[in-house]
């Protein structure tokens, strides 16, 4: 079962906020050993949303460490079938989808015309 955790971070404490996160994920890695379950680091991905302002502030190199192993920040992850980003422009998501519509919108304007 995918479990997600979301966290709200402040621009000014992001390395305390990422150990807060890391000792959440600490916990809940010891609940799932409790009960004959286990986090995949290597199948685990991290994303932080931001503003292009706010994403300027940030440290360059942010990770999330997960049972020891790194975590490090991905450029999408895909929650309910949304593709989402960093920037949350939903580029990754829209992007195939208008290719594939592409040849279809020069049909359907070259016919109205």
């Amino acid at each position: 079962m995918p479990t997600q955790l979301f966290m709200a971070l402040t621009s000014s404490y992001v390395l305390a906020q990422i150990s807060t996160l890391e000792s959440c994920l600490s916990s809940l890695q010891a609940w799932f050993c409790a009960n004959s379950m286990s986090m995949n680091p290597d199948k685990s991905k991290s994303i932080l949303f931001a503003t292009s302002q706010r994403a300027q502030l940030l440290p360059d190199q942010i990770s999330v460490n997960i049972s020891g192993m790194s975590v490090p920040l991905c450029n999408y992850v895909k929650i309910l079938g949304a593709v989402l980003d960093p920037r949350i422009t939903l580029s990754q998501h829209t992007n195939p989808v208008s290719i594939i519509f592409e040849p279809l919108n020069k049909f359907v304007v070259h016919s109205m015309t």
